[in-house]
């Protein structure tokens, strides 16, 4: 099956279905990334170890790091923008970055951040 450029930028994980020439192409998986983070894991590896395309994954979904090289995964700036994202993308990162203390302490800040949004949207709702 192949699919067109405007199929993907609207349904990201369509490029799972996609050709290896697309899977390698940085403009048809930077479109099918900004749509689902977790098309990163349909990429090729080539791809998953580019930083732009990496870091626009884990910004759209944090948990699209576990799909990046493991070069990008001990990657501060990108184990950043996963935690800003999902602070749970945590146990995606490298072994040596998860034991860092800015890590952790970003790691748990942006989970409080969640879970108190979530508080407060049920208190706006009662």
């Amino acid at each position: 099956m192949n699919c067109t450029l405007k199929e993907i930028s609207q349904h990201g994980l369509l490029l799972r279905f996609a050709n290896d020439d697309a899977k390698n192409d940085h403009d048809i998986v930077m479109c099918a990334i900004k749509q689902n983070g977790l098309a990163l894991c349909y990429a090729s590896s080539e791809m998953q170890n580019i930083h732009s395309i990496v870091s626009s994954a884990v910004e759209q979904n944090g948990f699209a790091l576990k799909y990046a090289s493991t070069e990008l995964q001990n990657d501060n700036d990108i184990v950043t923008f996963a935690l800003e994202q999902n602070g749970c993308a945590i146990y995606c990162a490298s072994h040596e970055l998860q034991n860092m203390d800015h890590v952790i302490l970003h790691a748990m800040t942006s989970q409080i951040c969640i879970i108190y949004n979530s508080h407060l949207k049920k208190m706006q709702m009662t």
